[in-house]
């Protein structure tokens, strides 16, 4: 992983909260290295917006993270004063609905001036209402988890006393992680939004600005917990699924159970009943893409379950 090169005389605190939480891998949902239409990525359509996906043409930004193209505030021209330039990324299902646990990376590389200019990155949990800086998560929802790598930290701040990216960098990872279900919280947002600000003061500094490449949603996948809160002994694989998954339940101690699965507003999409192996395959090609529960169900109880995605 590089970390943050520091070209000139000036200081930046780089922010290592945590390592990201990979649990049984990551897995990719959106993915733009804006070589295509990045149909997910919404630019501000103001006459003043900065922001293209265009191929950089620049003295500092002279060519992409993967050649050709990339996100930047302006292909050709520096940033100009006194602007603020914004994209948006959503984190949530196209069919609606929130994965209990979301992420985004993105390479990323900026020259702006240092504790004046910069780019910073908000979160809304309502559909853009409300904007908060991902700094300030933490603060703002202790009871969520929150990890970040290669963030701004303490002492990087703009004029207003945003905190941001600011000064100039070579090419950087960042890692953003929010779980709300680790794994059984329940009450997660549904309209989550991050949007990518870009904001400079009144004095042209002839500087190039902000340009990200390869950004991507992911979320990680978590094994289950039983209604004490403890490990559950279901498994299931492949999770993902696209066409059969495998439910592994090794502790059913020779008594039947039932198997559901519920979407994500609480309804049993599948039903099998007298269930008695230690093994049973699900067939998900009928179900639409998104986030289920599956649950194992013995003598009235829920002894188990496991979220699962279905691509």
């Amino acid at each position: 992983m590089k970390l943050l090169i520091l070209l000139f005389s000036f200081s930046i605190t780089l922010s290592i909260q945590a390592q990201i939480v990979t649990g049984g891998g990551l897995v990719e949902l959106n993915a733009c290295d804006f070589e295509e239409d990045c149909m997910w990525i919404e630019l501000d359509t103001s006459v003043s917006n900065q922001w293209q996906m265009a191929t950089p043409s620049k003295p500092f930004f002279d060519t992409s993270y993967s050649a050709p193209n990339c996100i930047l505030t302006d292909s050709v021209l520096s940033y100009s004063n006194s602007n603020l330039s914004s994209f948006q990324v959503p984190l949530y299902w196209e069919g609606g609905g929130m994965m209990f646990n979301a992420g985004i990376r993105f390479w990323h590389k900026f020259e702006s001036d240092s504790m004046l200019d910069g780019g910073s990155i908000e979160f809304s949990y309502d559909y853009g209402e409300t904007w908060d800086n991902v700094y300030d998560h933490s603060e703002l929802h202790p009871g969520f988890e929150f990890y970040h790598e290669n963030l701004y930290g303490e002492g990087d701040t703009l004029m207003d006393g945003t905190h941001a990216f600011t000064g100039t960098s070579d090419w950087t990872y960042t890692q953003l992680q929010w779980i709300w279900m680790y794994p059984l919280k329940v009450e997660i947002p549904d309209t989550f939004l991050l949007r990518f600000n870009f904001i400079s003061d009144s004095i042209d500094t002839s500087k190039d600005g902000w340009m990200i490449d390869n950004i991507s949603s992911f979320y990680a996948i978590f094994g289950g917990l039983d209604e004490n809160g403890t490990q559950s002994s279901i498994h299931l694989y492949p999770n993902p699924s696209r066409a059969i998954t495998t439910v592994n339940y090794s502790t059913h101690n020779n008594e039947s159970y039932a198997l559901s699965v519920i979407n994500l507003n609480g309804q049993e999409v599948i039903r099998m009943d007298r269930l008695s192996g230690s093994t049973v395959s699900v067939d998900t090609k009928n179900l639409p893409k998104g986030m289920y529960e599956v649950q194992i169900h013995q003598e009235g109880n829920i002894t188990a379950r496991q979220k699962l995605v279905v691509q």
